[in-house]
């Protein structure tokens, strides 16, 4: 199914994508540190927009590839990173480079998408073609204990 996204235009196969998510690891299976425990967490609390996009493409939200924290905004939001597997293709000429404040807003603030064909962490049962879906999201901390997460520096 071809989807345009921002600058992008990819090509997915959604039900691959999907049944192969329905058997992947939640963040916080793969990991049980406290950021990947929070995201697990504040992935049910994703606007709709945002669960209504990784829906059409076949991706489950709560079961990134990678995730991690970069430091804890100014309104007290952790600023993530991470990534997704989709089997699909770019197909936008030129779009598949990462470039910070270039990646196409998802819904409300603190929500972007990048995609590119050069893939990280490849599992072997992953269905091929392999297209990497990069997120940048500031994350609520709703989990009952005090994060240590660094500021934001100016």
């Amino acid at each position: 199914m071809i989807f345009e996204f921002g600058p992008y235009c990819v090509d997915v196969d959604v039900e691959r994508t999907r049944r192969w998510y329905e058997t992947e690891p939640t963040a916080s299976q793969r990991c049980n540190c406290d950021g990947c425990v929070n995201f697990d967490r504040a992935a049910d609390l994703f606007p709709e927009s945002v669960k209504s996009f990784f829906a059409s493409l076949g991706v489950d939200a709560k079961k990134p590839i990678e995730v991690y924290v970069n430091y804890t905004n100014r309104d007290g939001t952790l600023s993530y990173g991470g990534w997704y597997h989709l089997c699909g293709t770019l197909l936008a000429e030129g779009s598949d480079t990462w470039q910070v404040g270039k990646g196409a807003p998802l819904g409300p603030r603190g929500f972007q998408i990048w995609f590119r064909e050069d893939c990280h962490i490849v599992q072997e049962n992953c269905p091929r073609p392999v297209l990497q879906m990069e997120l940048n999201a500031d994350i609520p901390w709703v989990l009952e204990k005090e994060h240590t997460y660094e500021r934001e520096r100016n």
